[in-house]
Formats: structure tokens, sequence, C-alpha cells
């Protein structure tokens, strides 16, 4: 399992244990599984989705560290209604 945290600067979105989740790298989309490599990743407007959550998240734009079992994510929150 991997311990995820997704935080705005006006509150977190989620913290808890999911087995993936996908994010948005301005590199392309990427999915981090357990032991992945230490990585910090730039995100893109997209959204990110965790195995566990049925509503993928939407963001602008952010950064992901990937360590040690675990992802944090830095982002600008965006609209549900926003089209991408």
């Amino acid at each position: 399992m991997i311990s995820l945290e997704i935080a705005f600067p006006d509150g977190k979105a989620y913290t808890g244990e999911v087995a993936s989740v996908t994010l948005p790298g301005v590199d392309g989309e990427m999915t981090v599984l357990p032991g992945h490599e230490p990585l910090c990743v730039l995100l893109q407007r997209g959204t990110i989705k965790a195995d566990c959550k049925d509503t993928p998240i939407p963001i602008e734009e952010g950064v992901a560290l990937i360590m040690g079992g675990s992802v944090r994510i830095s982002a600008k929150r965006r609209k549900h209604d926003d089209n991408l």
C-alpha cells in the first residue's frame, strides 16, 4: 500500500492508504505503485485518480513527491465544472 496525502492551499483534500494513484504529470499521465523509485513530478491540469476513491480529484497544477512508500501532493484546486 501507498500512503497518499493530497493538500490544497485551503486544506487537505485526501489522506489515506491506496494501492495505486494516477497523476497528470507534465510529461504524461503516470501511475504510482508500491515500491516506486523516489521521484519529484510536476503536475499539469488534469485529475488525480486513487484506486480507492470513486471521484477523481481535479487540479490546475502542482507537484508530487514520491518516496519511501508515500506520495505527497501539493496542488492548486480546480473547480469540478471546468473543462479539461
